[in-house]
């Protein structure tokens, strides 16, 4: 143990010292306007901000915000409760460039909680809590997604709550639940996390509408989920009071969109799946009218693949950020006698790994520390001191990746975490 946090601790120096490029300016943003800000509002540090900058943000309330074609961390600040009152959204990425999101909720969102559009580059979010707000589609009454992936080549969602928004009526026809994340043309690796669908709109004698999945897969997409729940939204209601009408069928935990050439792959490995409920009689008729029907896990009759792994699912957690001179505190969730190591490195990756039940997300090749055996409680600690970063450096970004070794043979690849480390005046 003590070489492993040796050699971390000469890996954070090393990296801090070679990737400058990487690790810019910190920004402070409150709310409140209190010592040391810069500014009041998210939106303004995004308008000043260069590449690489660190967002730090204290607790309080604010606006909705855009991140246009432009790598930076936007982060709470440890303990900070940040609440963004409207859609969050990342667009336009370039290859090479990365976003990383952590420690965010969505208050009183206006659409989706979270929209991701035409990225090619990497996505990180940890610790955010996204939930959709009004539909979209005025017409239907559709339910907003609660994270809406459109075109994106790489992203990863780590200990995150997302819920799609329910449906509503619209100026023709209630609508059906929204996803609780929804993906389209987009490679995906979700661990720990739980993704709801909204709830079916109410109706009267035409019957409720559909619950939303708690994932819904469309063309081109490939998604990996490790440890994570996945519910559907309940059918919508009915409410006559005269007669019966047909309550609303609950939600796919996983719903592929039959569309043409939609050969998407969804891959998961110890999540639990739950089909939605299926919608009630709220007209208070007497005898009350039947419920609606449960929704399915998945819907496997397509040219999608879904694949449910065996084994257990891996993980890998960190507090952030983190100043220099204070402790990093690594939580390993793996297995009892697990070996695990730690891989580390400033860049990202995203390749799935059919021999090792995994997405590799940093580069082949990244420095590769062992840490030790996992305890019989399941889980394994590490700490080391975080050591001062060069004078230059304000801030510092690496992208670190659990890897196993079970007592059994072979290698199984874990979750990751990003470690924001900050110098010690901020």
């Amino acid at each position: 143990m003590r070489g492993a946090i040796a050699g971390l601790t000469l890996g954070f120096t090393l990296f801090a010292s070679s990737h400058a490029v990487l690790a810019q300016a910190v920004l402070v943003v409150d709310q409140a306007g209190g010592a040391g800000s810069d500014v009041t509002e998210i939106r303004d540090a995004i308008e000043i901000a260069g590449p690489g900058d660190t967002i730090l943000v204290r607790g309080g309330s604010y606006l909705p915000f855009t991140i246009d074609a432009l790598p930076v961390s936007v982060i709470a600040d440890l303990g900070a409760t940040v609440t963004v009152n409207g859609e969050i959204r990342v667009q336009n990425l370039g290859d090479g460039q990365t976003v990383l999101l952590r420690g965010l909720t969505t208050g009183t969102p206006s659409v989706y909680g979270f929209a991701g559009v035409d990225n090619l580059g990497a996505l990180r979010i940890e610790d955010c809590e996204f939930r959709a707000g009004f539909p979209p589609e005025p017409f239907f009454g559709i339910g907003a997604d609660g994270m809406h992936l459109w075109k994106c080549a790489d992203v990863v969602i780590t200990r995150c709550q997302i819920l799609g928004g329910d449906g509503t009526q619209g100026l023709i026809t209630q609508g059906v639940g929204g996803a609780g994340v929804r993906a389209y043309k987009s490679m995906v690796t979700i661990h720990g996390s739980s993704l709801t669908g909204g709830k079916g709109g109410l109706a009267g004698l035409a019957g409720g509408q559909l619950g939303g999945a708690g994932l819904r897969v469309e063309k081109e997409c490939l998604v990996f989920l490790s440890g994570c729940e996945l519910q559907g939204g309940s059918g919508g209601d009915v409410a006559v009071s005269d007669g019966c009408g047909v309550p609303g069928t609950g939600g796919w935990a996983i719903h592929f969109v039959f569309t043409m050439g939609n050969n998407s792959t969804a891959i998961t490995l110890d999540c639990t799946l739950t089909p939605g409920a299926g919608g009630e009689d709220a007209g208070g008729t007497t005898p009350p009218c039947p419920p609606g029907a449960t929704g399915q896990l998945v819907d496997t009759d397509g040219e999608w693949t879904y694949l449910p792994l065996t084994g257990a699912g891996r993980a890998l957690s960190a507090q952030a950020p983190v100043r220099e001179g204070e402790d990093v505190e690594l939580l390993f969730m793996g297995q009892p006698e697990d070996t695990a190591f730690l891989l580390a490195s400033p860049f990202t990756e995203h390749i799935w790994l059919s021999n090792y039940q995994g997405t590799l997300l940093v580069p082949a090749g990244s420095p590769l520390f062992a840490v030790g055996v996992v305890q019989a409680s399941g889980s394994l600690g590490l700490t080391t001191p975080m050591p001062p970063l060069p004078p230059a450096l304000e801030s510092l970004s690496l992208h670190l990746q659990s890897v196993y070794q079970p007592g059994g043979g072979g290698t199984a690849l874990g979750g990751g975490t990003d470690l924001v480390a900050l110098d010690a005046s901020f």
